[in-house]
């Protein structure tokens, strides 16, 4: 419908402009008045057309002469002496903005010609705010007095081509800059206790006044004076008093209707005031609009706009407003305004205009803002434009300062000019610039906001983190020092609220969330009128490593409220579903991962509830028992589809490493088609796609941009395979991935332990989270949004795990490199200053292979507390080196010794290895330390093919679990740890026990990994039969049989 509205508002626009074109080249300009119903001086936008006529000579020229007139008279700028109208309003709001050095370079007219610039050096620019039919605009057939412009501002692609068919192809030195406003604070209407909707009309009173106020009478009583109107009309605003007699009557007849208020002419502050106490702008125009200051302004303000589509209306509201084709036939058009208006009030409190009127506001906000000089909005499109056509700036001329009478006009020139150079790309160019500004005035606003967001941004384009952070770091100079700033920053400024979040964005995705927060609290704090994407980014953003205990309390509290708060906005906006920040790092917290992933689900559906969707041969399960019966022994008779869903089948994978065997057995398996199906987070290769037994049947899906591009196809790709059961395997690992199981695509839809959290969607969509029962505790489901789907292993290994390792100690992992002659002496691959910590023969060695931002506060205590009571522990941790990661790594370190009490002079941290290497610290270590809460999966078993003994405390859920399971499978219990002191005393015991007892502990772990947690061949129909259990017996949708077409008249694509 939106589609719709948009087309219809672009054919509307141009068939006004064919009208106006078709009259005027075919019955002339008296015509066109006519046509209209314009009196002559109602051709001029604000009346001054008729009165302007002796100004001219034969020919149709302007005089250039200079006329000392008073109020209401042509000032040789182009706008009307006293006027409070919006040329006027617009060339102040422009002269207050642009650099005086800039200014001084251009003689800016507005429409009306009245003097022009012989000067070269001061150049000529049209500003055209009116209609090509207005006796001001007659010049412009003449070459001679077009060339006297540099160039021509329009206000309105409707305008321009108005012009084009006027006057022919003779703009190509033009541009289109929009009108702008200051954008209202954000707000939302909020329903009085009277009901009462308070509507507007605030422009010259020729524009439509007429229809409205009869209209407006009859729909007072249709509404049981439940309506008011506010009248803000009156050309003494230009200074023409004079002709409002004619409309005099239509003031007094809204003076003495009981919900009519006549204001006249007020000031432009008035005006703003009374757009926030209103509803609906009431407004049947029939004059054709270049660009609406009044429209613009009470979309800012959050003002439904009801008008008609004559001019430039359709392309300035662009789909807001209630917007009906306009008729010249004045009660026809009467009728039709009465319609739309009425819709409007009676509409107006549905959940729907609600948010539609929070989208306009954002729109206004977006498009018409003035903005800030040197970072974005209307006033640095001027200045981009005026300074890259004068010679003075566009890099022609060298910026020298003897030539300036002020040192605050040679800053100017910089400014402009290393705008210009950016605009170029010439960023090295532009800095010099600017950093000639900074020498002289360090505060310059200009200057630090356009090198702090230059090199924040180019910084970040050449993957220069140095150039990257320089400009962050000045952003947020900007932030705390606003107010002493030259000129200050205002807070409710698009440029303040843009540096917030931009700085803040970048330190929370670098896991400095306390600062990055802070950026966030001054963006949400500033009122600047925008969207919610970055109160939704802010909302569900988690650092991977809080600080401390508190600060995770806080975090995960943070996290609630603010879901909760956006969850309950009426009004929410975002068109961007890459708002939300992947959930993947709340896993590591201690929290309640059902409630809070559930929530993150929540919010992600109401920002794109289109991510909801149904597969269109799906129909709910029929409600009595035969009919249950019938279709399940249609899925016995046959084979059961099943679809793994991936972004990990590859050989280098852990995941693999964990799922690859027992997925290739169930490829035999001859109950199943088992498919697997590819989501391509990086390009697979040839090896990859021969993972499966079956690779002719393998599923390719397209990879997901931000703004879904591909879903529709992924999920056409599943849903043509018709598949009974759909498992996916590592959701939260590859953020995309978890947009498409929003999909309803298969009978059955299953997620497992790839990410050992649950997935927070519903079971509507995702029925079951397959686990382990020796993994689990008995109220495992409390945790869980889908229904637990057990394996009963009857105390086995639930997968078919393979060993990654031979008896010739070589890796079977990544170029089978043996770890056979390794040695403490020689660990070549160790940094060197960690080899000094390890050199020490007394040294005992205490590894953790985990990564160290799945550290819980809890176990660096845990760390600093083995330092203390062994006087020879040196940890071995991994030290993060990833680009993606490394930063994180200042931030642990600091986080081990300040809450947990880690001397690091006693801490080897060295970068992740090959896996040959790996197996080499585990056979080395005295003792292996499973990180809490957080432990290893894939790491525990293959530390237990070289014997490695593995401390581990269990925590509440799946993730926490794993090696305590694996120690259950084998027998082995004495090094799982009851709390936190039982973790440091079995880990120092384990650590100083003697070599025999080492030597024997080692092989015991050894012989009981191989023995019964490894080669369980019964592991994959374990599998399959949990699978089949489920299959046979879908709960809540099937797939439509030939005989079910019924259904798909009164289906819905969307749940």
């Amino acid at each position: 419908a939106r589609t719709m509205r948009v087309q219809r508002a672009h054919t509307i626009a141009i068939f006004n402009i064919a009208c106006v074109c078709v009259a005027l080249f075919c019955f002339g300009a008296r015509t066109v008045e006519a046509f209209y119903g314009w009196t002559s001086f109602d051709a001029d936008a604000k009346g001054g057309g008729a009165a302007l006529g002796n100004n001219r000579g034969a020919a149709g020229k302007i005089d250039e002469r200079v006329t000392k007139g008073g109020i209401g008279d042509i000032a040789r700028d182009g706008t009307t002496i006293g006027s409070r109208g919006g040329t006027e309003l617009l060339s102040e709001a422009l002269k207050q903005r642009l650099p005086r050095a800039l200014a001084k370079r251009f003689h800016i007219i507005k429409s009306r010609v009245r003097h022009v610039s012989k000067d070269p050096n001061v150049l000529n620019i049209l500003w055209l705010n009116d209609l090509p039919m207005d006796p001001e605009s007659a010049h412009l057939s003449e070459a001679s007095s077009r060339d006297r412009f540099a160039a021509f501002v329009f206000v309105s692609e409707w305008q321009k081509l108005a012009y084009k068919q006027r006057f022919g192809d003779v703009f190509q030195r033009s541009v289109i800059l929009r009108n702008a406003i200051e954008p209202f604070p954000q707000q939302t209407k909020v329903k009085s206790e009277d009901g009462i909707i308070r509507l507007i009309y605030h422009t010259t009173p020729h524009r439509g006044l007429e229809i409205l106020l009869p209209v407006f009478e009859e729909l007072y009583k249709r509404h049981k004076k439940k309506i008011t109107l506010d009248v803000y009309s009156s050309f003494s605003i230009y200074g023409w008093n004079a002709r409002d007699e004619q409309y005099r009557h239509l003031f007094d007849s809204c003076r003495e209707h009981p919900g009519c208020n006549y204001h006249g002419a007020v000031p432009n502050e008035e005006i703003r005031e009374a757009l926030v106490k209103s509803h609906i702008f009431a407004y049947p125009s029939i004059f054709p609009e270049t660009s609406c200051i009044s429209a613009i302004e009470a979309l800012s303000a959050g003002v439904e706009v009801v008008t008609s589509s004559l001019g430039a209306l359709p392309e300035t509201l662009s789909t807001f407003g209630h917007l009906y084709e306009f008729n010249e036939d004045k009660e026809a058009h009467a009728d039709l305004f009465k319609d739309a208006l009425d819709r409007a009030i009676k509409e107006y409190w549905t959940p729907f205009s609600e948010k539609r009127r929070r989208t306009q506001q954002v729109f206004a906000s977006q498009v018409y803002d003035w903005g800030t000089a040197g970072f974005q909005g209307r006033i640095d499109e001027w200045i981009r434009f005026l300074g890259s056509i004068h010679k003075a700036f566009s890099g022609e001329n060298p910026i020298v300062k003897r030539t300036f009478k002020k040192q605050s006009d040679y800053i100017d020139a910089l400014n402009v000019a290393g705008r210009i150079m950016e605009v170029k790309q010439d960023i090295t160019s532009a800095m010099k610039l600017y950093e000639k500004v900074l020498e002289i005035d360090p505060m310059n606003q200009f200057a630090l906001l356009a090198t702090g967001n230059s090199k924040m941004m180019n910084g970040d384009a050449l993957k220069d983190t140095s150039m990257m952070l320089d400009g962050v770091e000045r952003l947020e100079y900007v932030l705390e020092h606003a107010d002493e700033l030259n000129p200050p920053l205002p807070r409710n400024s698009n440029a303040y609220y843009g540096v917030a979040v931009r700085s803040g964005f970048y330190r929370i995705e670098r896991q400095q969330g306390e600062i990055g927060y802070a950026s966030f609290d001054r963006a949400e704090q500033s009122g600047f009128s925008t969207d919610d994407c970055w109160l939704i980014y802010r909302a569900t953003s988690v650092v991977h490593v809080p600080n401390s205990e508190a600060l995770e309390r806080e975090t995960v509290k943070r996290f609630s409220t603010k879901i909760d708060s956006l969850l309950q906005k009426n009004d929410m906006y975002c068109a961007n579903g890459g708002a939300i920040a992947n959930a993947f790092g709340m896993a590591y917290y201690d929290a309640d991962y059902k409630e809070q992933y559930e929530r993150w689900v929540n919010l992600r559906l109401k920002v794109t509830p289109t991510l909801k969707y149904q597969a269109k041969q799906l129909m709910p399960v029929e409600d009595n028992a035969q009919s249950r019966k019938k279709y399940s022994k249609q899925l016995k008779s046959r084979k059961i589809r099943v679809g793994f869903v991936s972004s990990f089948f590859s050989t280098q994978s852990s995941i693999w490493g964990n799922f690859g065997w027992t997925l290739q057995e169930l490829q035999k398996d001859k109950r199943l088609e088992v498919d697997f199906i590819y989501y391509p987070r990086t390009d697979i290769s040839v090896g990859d796609k021969k993972l499966s037994m079956n690779p002719d049947t393998n599923v390719y899906l397209e990879p997901l941009s931000v703004a879904n591009e591909n879903l529709a196809t992924n999920r056409e790709i599943i849903e043509k395979k018709k598949y009974d059961v759909l498992i996916y395997l590592d959701l939260y690992m590859t953020g995309e991935m978890h947009k498409l199981a929003l999909s309803k695509l298969a009978p059955v839809q299953i997620t497992t332990h790839g990410h050992p959290v649950t997935s927070g969607i519903a079971r509507d969509i995702m029925d079951y989270y397959l686990s382990w029962d020796m993994a689990e505790l008995p109220d495992a489901q409390k945790w869980y949004t889908e229904e637990l789907l057990f394996i009963n292993s009857k105390k086995s290994a639930w997968e078919l795990y393979m060993p990654r390792t031979d008896e010739n100690e070589r890796s079977l992992v990544g170029g089978g490199y043996s770890f056979a002659d390794f040695t403490r002496e020689n660990l070549d691959f160790i940094p060197e200053g960690a080899t000094q910590k390890l050199s020490n023969p007394k040294a005992t060695w205490y590894f953790c292979a985990q990564a160290s931002f799945k550290y819980h506060v809890t176990f660096d205590r845990i760390l600093g507390d083995i330092q203390k009571q062994d006087p020879n522990a040196v940890l071995i941790l991994i030290e993060l080196t990833d680009p993606e990661l490394k930063h994180m790594h200042p931030r642990i370190s600091a986080r081990l010794e300040k809450e947990g009490g880690v001397d690091l002079s006693r801490v080897a941290f060295i970068p992740r290895m090959a896996h040959y290497r790996l197996m080499a610290m585990y056979k080395l270590a005295d003792v292996v330390l499973d990180s809490v809460y957080f432990g290893g999966d894939t790491t525990t078993r293959e530390a237990f093919e070289v014997g490695a003994p593995i401390v581990t405390l269990p925590g509440k859920a799946l993730g926490q679990r794993w090696t305590q399971a694996y120690y259950k499978v084998m027998g082995i219990t004495k090094l799982i740890a009851k709390d936190t002191n039982d973790y440091i005393r079995i880990a120092i015991a384990t650590a100083n026990a003697s070599d025999a007892e080492k030597q024997a502990l080692r092989a015991s772990i050894k012989n009981a990994v191989f023995k019964k947690l490894y080669r369980n061949t019964k592991a994959a129909k374990l599998w399959a039969d949990a699978i089949l259990s489920v299959a046979y017996t879908p709960k809540r949708v099937q797939w439509r049989s030939p005989g079910d077409e019924k259904y798909e008249a009164t289906r819905h694509d969307e749940l």
